[in-house]
């Protein structure tokens, strides 16, 4: 993949007359992992683009009334005006079928902006993501997506004998690609269909993703700036 060193250059403003027009979407796919969810959330909501609106959009595999409820109590009150500051956050259910790849196509499809910012219900991303991801794609118009950085943290018990989970979340680190951490233009998703909904388990969609999008739509670069932490759950 090329790479990318972002620039201290300050972030593109939106749209002139429509102030609410999200800049960037973030999708976050989830089913039935409220604290973990909520986890992530603190951290999408936080990001902070300068004044700039984004939107982030929760799809719920699950139709888990736990979770409508927990992502309700985070919307923004449109009638307060200090709220009217914050993202706009959306809580939305597939129509049909299940999976990530089913999920994160019903988000992204739903997502007012050109650029959609892709993460998982188990990361936490860092301060500057967003902001680092989207110098990164307009500083690249012929890049169809990026992949951010991965940093899977381990407690020091664990990092000489990780277990098998860990060692597999561990291996997000060195991906190429990997929907914990992408950004990709709405149009280069038009272009290959989005994720292949055959896919209905959360392995290999977004690896397929990739080449497709290489194939079709434009490079797809990286950004090591653009940094979510993605901690090993804890095994019961």
């Amino acid at each position: 993949m090329d790479s990318f060193a972002a620039s201290p250059t300050s972030l593109f403003e939106p749209l002139a007359g429509e102030p609410r027009t999200p800049v960037v979407s973030v999708v976050i796919p989830t089913r039935a992992r409220q604290a973990l969810l909520r986890r992530c959330l603190d951290a999408v909501l936080a990001q902070q683009l300068g004044g700039a609106p984004f939107e982030v959009i929760v799809v719920d595999d699950g139709h888990d009334s736990e979770t409508l409820r927990m992502v309700r109590g985070l919307q923004r009150d449109p009638n307060d005006a200090e709220a009217r500051a914050k993202p706009d956050l959306v809580y939305l259910r597939p129509v049909g079928g299940q999976g990530p790849a089913v999920a994160r196509n019903r988000g992204w499809r739903a997502a007012r902006a050109e650029l959609i910012a892709f993460t998982d219900d188990g990361t936490v991303p860092q301060p500057g993501w967003l902001e680092q991801g989207l110098r990164a794609m307009a500083a690249a118009p012929q890049w169809s997506a990026l992949c951010g950085r991965v940093v899977v943290p381990l407690t020091p018990q664990h990092r000489h004998r990780p277990t098998d989970d860990e060692l597999m979340t561990l291996g997000l680190q060195d991906a190429e690609f990997v929907t914990a951490n992408a950004f990709v233009r709405r149009s280069a998703l038009e272009q290959v269909n989005g994720f292949d909904e055959r896919f209905t388990r959360p392995w290999r969609e977004d690896s397929d993703l990739q080449v497709r999008l290489a194939q079709q739509a434009g490079p797809v670069g990286s950004c090591a700036d653009a940094v979510v932490l993605h901690p090993v759950r804890q095994e019961h």
